[in-house]
């Protein structure tokens, strides 16, 4: 497994080019053909999993939901799905605009505290993957706050086993 922790900054993981941001671009088309070329992967969606917490979770599943030939997994601790730039496409919109193309291909988990500041971003976004039928799993933690720490002491297991189940038929002996 390689793991690939890239700090977003304010990016959202987007592409804003009045502010010579560009994330997303870094991302997609700058760090994943540099990893695939530098280290020996599976460069395809399904040697593929994107993950965050917060912005980077937010990120994780707006990615894979704009790329879903690049990614079969995007999971979130407390992802920000909300966005400050009414011109970035939300990660419903990109749900709604790719369905066919997500729907039985990237798998999605979602984990949130109830008094997490991104709480009430989750619940829009889930009932959009409901009308789409897209499959999710989607746990709610009672009383966590915006606390990395507490998201792996009581989620990290579960975070672990979800992304890399499915990769094992991929190893090469």
């Amino acid at each position: 497994v390689i793991c690939v922790f890239r700090k977003g900054g304010m990016s959202g993981y987007h592409d804003n080019p009045e502010q010579k941001i560009m994330g997303e671009t870094l991302i997609i088309k700058e760090l994943l053909p540099l990893i695939d070329q530098k280290y020996r992967t599976i460069a395809t969606r399904e040697g593929r999993a994107i993950c965050g917490f917060s912005m980077g979770g937010g990120g994780s599943i707006r990615l894979a939901l704009a790329h879903p030939d690049l990614f079969s997994v995007a999971a979130s601790w407390a992802a920000a799905l909300g966005s400050r730039n009414a011109a970035i496409a939300s990660p419903a919109a990109l749900a709604r605009q790719n369905v066919d193309k997500i729907n039985g291909k990237v798998r999605f988990l979602l984990i949130v505290g109830d008094k997490d500041l991104t709480y009430a971003s989750h619940a829009p976004f889930i009932e959009v993957l409901k009308d789409l039928k897209v499959s999710y799993e989607y746990q709610v933690l009672p009383g966590v706050e915006h606390n990395l720490g507490v998201y792996y002491e009581q989620t990290g297991t579960k975070f672990v086993k979800f992304v890399t189940a499915g990769f094992a038929d991929l190893l090469v002996e």
